[in-house]
């Protein structure tokens, strides 16, 4: 019963006690960095250093240490900035995260979005908690939700509701 390695085309089976196994396809992109990394899936780009794609659908993790944990068709172009999954989502401020949703941006740098759709933290330091087409565009600005809100002033906060401002 011990423990099995083994490679095959590019694929890692790994099997431990009692049976247990996982597999990945263990796709790199040697031609660009030679330690970024791709799980699964198909049709992803993991042209960063030290990036990684675990799986999804047509992802993209280009900035240097950028991760994308699955989803379709996200986007990772910020150095040290993370896409949990969604679709169709940007992280391209440095240190950006996004949870999850749809659609949504993280462009400011430390900027985060927990998730929804559409929202937009544009400003540096900024936050959305989730709703829809919301945007924190003021530096340390922060929207915990709702919809259609703005939060356009440095160290400005919408709590929720819908068609807030805070200037």
């Amino acid at each position: 019963q011990g423990h099995t390695k083994k490679a095959i085309l590019g694929s890692l089976l790994i099997v431990g006690a009692l049976g247990m196994a996982t597999t990945a396809s263990a796709q790199a992109n040697p031609d660009k960095h030679p330690t970024a990394y791709i799980g699964g899936g198909l049709a992803h780009k993991a042209t960063g250093q030290y990036s990684v794609v675990s799986g999804g659908l047509g992802n993209e993790a280009t900035g240097k240490y950028s991760i994308i944990g699955g989803g379709n068709y996200n986007q990772a172009d910020g150095m040290y900035s993370t896409v949990g999954g969604g679709d169709d989502n940007e992280a391209t401020g440095k240190y950006s995260i996004i949870g999850g949703g749809k659609g949504n941006k993280a462009e400011g740098n430390h900027s985060t979005v927990g998730g929804g759709d559409d929202n937009q933290a544009a400003g540096e330091s900024s936050a959305i908690g989730g709703g829809e087409f919301n945007s924190a565009t003021g530096s340390h600005s922060t929207v915990a939700g709702g919809e259609l809100n703005l939060a356009s002033g440095d160290n400005a906060t919408v709590s929720g509701g819908k068609q807030n401002l805070a200037s």
